[in-house]
């Protein structure tokens, strides 16, 4: 029996995942909500252009709609002042969002529309608000910067502000933004209202719309601090460099930092966020075995419906080691509340888990979790600033909670941050940061398993393994050290074998291990949904920054589950995140893909993604492994990290993910922590990761990644580094079965040892069985059908793409492609010689010399410009572009965006074979 993915439910939750997940930080004058009988204003051209996410793969997913603000405004039946939205458009008509070209190349921000003052001061006279949108993008490669368009409003929208703030009576400001920007304007011009409205995915609108109108009241807060400079940030002196970034404020990010040493350069505080009612909170606490158990009631004490969210903070003593004055430790959000309502809700906290990393020695536990003895103050409230005592637990004693042994630790001497006590508080000393003291070749030697004997093909296949018939050691035993090398290499982008547009096919991608009935798992970039590169659509889900907004574990629970069976309709193992680097420094430009500065919010809403894709039989890939908290230079950075902030900081959210969410696919980053690229990190992936934290999923690189040994230059091609490292699959490779890597040499010269491949196999092979592609193969797999989701005729079926071989040059007819607006056309092509290609677009049209026939090019979903026909006298004329493609299988999509034009061909012709 099928199970069933209902589109409108699919909607309906992440509307009100949006809707939890926006931020109010500022709510003057009853600006908000809007009254649906009184005409609104809207400024700001993102009106007609909402960001549904950020750039790069978190964020390329085909779409059949995306539902803006103005759109969900008006579908909830807000009355809006059409006369200026008119206007707007006209203007967007003449100025279209600017796409940019190529990888990461899109602008942080769109031109903004000049507002004539006598404009504004009309819409004015019907208007008694307005609201003003502001947008940001980043992403892939693009890093934030402190400048005017990026971090900073343009001198238009400043503009924009003080006109509507000169006129209006109520003025209230979304921003439509991944990440935090600087407030400033907050003072400069004095909105009533202020509101994160994040990156929402295809359903932002509507869930905005529900905010603003009352229907749902906001409910989020902040998952990170807003200082009032971005020079206020701990890391801001350490950040930006190309070469090496040092962690110097060590554990002490975001709030750690400002509640510990600079209470006063914070504008708004971490977990803040405002609500249209207010809410009383009353708490009680007691400990019992080692659990300290809060109980909180909250009750509605004001005049409309809502949600609240009680946060718990410990204040751990200083001891030897020096501790943040706070650290989130628990949170529960209610039910919707109506007025005199109440709730109580319950947060437990094992004692052990707020205990601290000793990398020194100090405490006389070296490389141990420790507790320190003394009191531990427990405050709860609704956010870190606001947050009351409520109960002590006293330690007489230290525990030693875990004793470790140390593992990726600094090569190079650095100072870090500790506080030191005084009278008024804490002040700022610098201390060195241990230095690594493993043999590292030594650590591996040792933990070499027994390598299992050859015997050939015996005839045994994986379903086999499945049923219990054999085990999988008898099973990985006929494989050869061929086999063994293709097993290890993933294979893509837009492999043939899987989903096709998705990012890599891994396990069964050789003929030999196919007939030996290994499935090929198929991987599909998220986090926000799946990219299908070959045109297929699908659902857009809020970024990461808003879904930690949300606080709430369930709900996000709920939206991944429905994730999960679009998963299985496509045929998707794994999607490619959550993504759970921590919001170190708010100029990353991936920040909307992650969630929060903080590693136990981070933690916990990884956990509620991967419950959710879980019950659908399908699983995330939690990203990057560990330290990428920079994308400028992110393939060759350095991140100088103290053993004791990766373990408290850096390594905690994915700590949680494997033990509590139960991961099972892990991606490592593009750069190195503390000199050595993770993709080739034993004591990442085998000692940190398998040894001490128990996983037993498997583990892939980042798509063409570097890999070094200690000390050497990074090598592409240096498999052996990685497989040594327990890294167990490389992403990708153009053809898995003919690869040129040092597998088959480092086996050959003793370097690389057979019993590490086979740990490899089991570890690739024990995650394929328990999937639904391996039960695909045994014919046991239950299909997904999807219902209620509207047609959409410019949609493609990834089953029906047509490849096509190229080898040089190739010409493909187009004269029978519908070319209507809004549609598209993708094939994808099989590439024999990598490089960078001429690609000629030939097209005709009986339209008039003025009409605009404008033609996006994308391959693998990069825009590489927009080629635009006026009308030709039905005579073809022809574009050009310069087109990178260095993956075998790249698909190539055509965007329509209006009528009027007939393709004839498209030509592929090779220029280089190097960029």
């Amino acid at each position: 029996m099928a199970q069933i993915l209902d589109w409108n439910k699919y909607l309906e939750t992440a509307a009100r995942t949006v809707a939890e997940g926006i931020v109010m930080v500022k709510n003057d004058n009853n600006a908000l909500p809007l009254d649906r009988s009184r005409e609104v204003s809207v400024f700001g051209r993102i009106q007609l252009n909402y960001y549904k996410s950020g750039t790069g793969s978190g964020g390329m997913v085909n779409v059949s709609k995306v539902t803006g603000i103005i759109d969900g405004l008006t579908e909830c039946g807000a009355k809006l002042n059409e006369e200026l939205l008119y206007v707007y458009r006209k203007w967007a008509e003449e100025n279209p969002f600017d796409i940019g070209e190529g990888w990461g190349g899109e602008p942080w921000c769109q031109q903004e529309m000049p507002l004539d003052d006598s404009l504004v001061k009309q819409c004015a006279e019907t208007s008694d608000t307005a609201l003003v949108i502001i947008g940001r993008t980043a992403g892939e490669e693009q890093d934030n910067k402190l400048t005017e368009g990026s971090y900073l409003l343009t001198a238009l929208e400043k503009d924009m502000l003080a006109k509507v703030r000169k006129h209006f009576k109520k003025v209230a400001v979304l921003l439509n933004v991944g990440n935090i920007m600087d407030m400033s304007f907050v003072d400069e011009f004095s909105p009533d209202a202020v509101l994160y409205v994040w990156q929402g995915g295809m359903t932002g609108g509507t869930g905005t719309a529900k905010v603003l109108l009352g229907e749902i009241s906001p409910c989020g807060k902040l998952p990170d601090t807003v200082a009032y400079n971005v020079s206020d940030y701990p890391s801001d002196k350490f950040f930006g460099d190309t070469d090496c970034n040092v962690y110097a404020e060590d554990i002490y990010v975001g709030y750690r930092y400002f509640e510990t040493f600079a209470k006063d350069k914070v504008r708004y505080p971490f977990g803040f966020g405002l609500s249209y009612t207010d809410f009383d909170i009353s708490c009680s606490a007691a400990e019992k075995d080692g659990v300290i158990t809060v109980s909180a009631s909250v009750k509605n004490v004001g005049n409309h419906s809502g949600k609240e969210v009680v946060q718990l903070y410990c204040e751990a003593p200083q001891g030897k080691l020096g501790k943040p004055a706070r650290v989130l430790c628990g949170y529960e959000k209610t039910r919707t509340l109506a007025p005199d309502e109440s709730q109580t809700l319950e947060i437990s906290v094992d004692i052990k888990s707020l205990a601290s990393y000793d990398d020194s020695g100090v405490t006389g536990n070296r490389f141990a979790w420790v507790l320190e003895k003394g009191d531990y103050n427990f405050y709860a409230g609704t956010d870190v600033r606001r947050a009351e005592n409520i109960f002590t637990h006293t330690l007489e004693n230290q525990i030693c909670a875990e004793q470790l042994s140390q593992a990726l630790a600094p090569v190079e001497k650095f100072e870090r941050f500790k506080p030191a006590i005084t009278e008024g508080g804490f002040a700022l000393t610098m201390e060195n940061a241990p230095l690594s003291e493993v043999d590292e070749q030594k650590r591996r030697l040792e933990n070499l398993p027994a390598e299992i004997p050859q015997t050939g093909d015996k005839g045994i296949k994986l379903s086999d393994v499945v049923k219990g018939v054999n085990s999988i050691d008898e099973f990985v035993a006929q494989l050869s050290d061929y086999d063994l090398s293709c097993i290890v290499r993933g294979e893509g982008m837009c492999s043939p074998k899987v989903t096709a547009g998705t990012a890599a096919a891994f396990g069964g991608v050789s003929d030999k291990l196919a007939e030996l009935e290994i499935p090929c798992g198929c991987c599909s970039d998220g986090p926000s949904g799946m990219r299908l590169d070959c045109g297929t659509k699908a659902f857009s889900l809020p970024n990461g920054t808003l879904i930690a907004s949300t606080f709430n574990k369930q709900l996000v629970t709920e939206l991944f589950s429905l994730m999960g069976l679009e998963m299985a309709a496509n045929k998707v193992e794994c999607l490619l995140g959550p993504g759970m680097n921590i919001h170190r420094h708010p100029l990353n430009g991936r920040n909307f893909e992650y969630f929060s500065e903080d590693p136990f919010l981070t933690g916990t809403m990884a956990c509620a993604e991967l419950d959710g894709m879980h019950s659908a039989g399908v699983t995330g890939t939690i990203k990057h492994f560990c330290g990428n908290n920079q994308e400028t230079n992110r393939h060759f950075l350095n991140s100088v990290v103290s053993e004791r902030a990766l373990r408290e900081i850096y390594l905690k959210g994915f700590e949680i993910a494997v033990k509590q969410g139960g991961a099972k696919s892990i991606m490592t980053t593009y750069g190195k922590v503390n000199d050595l690229w993770t993709a080739g990190s034993f004591d990442l992936n085998g000692e940190i990761l398998r040894n001490q934290w128990g996983y037993t999923g498997f583990t892939m690189t980042d798509w063409w990644a570097n890999i070094n040994d200690r000390g050497k230059d990074a090598d592409k091609s240096n498999f052996a580094a990685m497989v040594r490292a327990h890294n167990d699959v490389y992403m990708v490779c153009a053809d898995s079965e003919n690869h040129e890597d040092n597998i088959m040499s480092a086996l050959e010269n003793g370097t690389l040892k057979r019993c590490e491949l086979q740990r490899n196999a089991k570890a690739i092979l024990s995650f394929l069985m328990e999937t639904r592609a391996m039960k695909r193969i045994m014919g046991e797999d239950t299909s997904v059908e999807i219902i209620n989701r509207p047609a959409d005729p410019s949609d493609i079926d990834a089953e029906d793409v047509k490849f096509y071989k190229l080898d040089k040059t190739l010409e493909i007819p187009l004269d029978d492609i519908c070319t209507d607006r809004g549609t598209s056309f993708s094939f994808a092509l099989d590439i024999a010689v990598p490089g960078v290609y001429k690609v000629t677009l030939a097209a005709s049209s009986t339209q008039s010399e003025l009409a605009q026939m404008p033609v996006t090019l994308f391959a693998t979903g990069t825009a590489y410009g927009t080629m635009t026909w006026n009308g030709t006298d039905g005579k073809p004329v022809s574009f050009s572009k310069e087109v990178p493609m260095f993956s075998r299988f790249t698909t190539i999509k055509l965007y329509f965006a209006l009528s009027g034009l007939k393709m004839h061909d498209i030509k592929f012709e090779l220029l280089r074979t190097q960029i």
